[in-house]
């Protein structure tokens, strides 16, 4: 599956150390952020950056099926488009965002503690999301 990142404009190390710096970016910018990564529908983790330990193995193919059941109940059910999956946990938030890639199959997870500034987390996360396709557009996986 990571192999669906690289194109012939950028190396593998180069694009990894782009998308490392827009991970990185997000982590600094949005306070109670604990990780950040991204991981393809199916519970592929293709790249992370976390303040702490997590089982983001395990998370990544959860967080998938329920971003694909929150889909097909927008899609079949309500008629509309899934924008975003948004967990509230005891302790924590979740948010599953869709990164629109070219196969339609990436997203981006991201972990906070349960005071982070939810509108700040989304705006930052659509940021994110943003130049996550400006890289990916760069090589023509978008």
């Amino acid at each position: 599956m990571v192999a669906l990142f690289f194109g012939e404009n950028m190396s593998e190390k180069d694009l990894l150390v782009e998308l490392k710096r827009v991970l990185n970016d997000y982590l600094g910018s949005v306070n109670g952020t604990e990780t950040i990564f991204i991981a393809t529908l199916d519970g592929h983790l293709l790249l992370e950056r976390s303040r702490d330990e997590y089982p983001l193995e395990q998370v990544a193919p959860m967080a998938g099926s329920v971003l694909g059941i929150s889909e097909a109940l927008a899609s079949q059910l309500l008629q509309q488009k899934l924008q975003d999956n948004i967990i509230i946990m005891e302790k924590n938030i979740l948010g599953l965002l869709k990164i629109n890639d070219k196969e339609d199959s990436l997203f981006l997870g991201i972990l906070c503690d349960r005071l982070v500034n939810l509108g700040k987390m989304l705006t930052f996360g659509k940021l994110t999301i943003k130049d996550i396709n400006n890289i990916l557009e760069e090589q023509e996986l978008v």
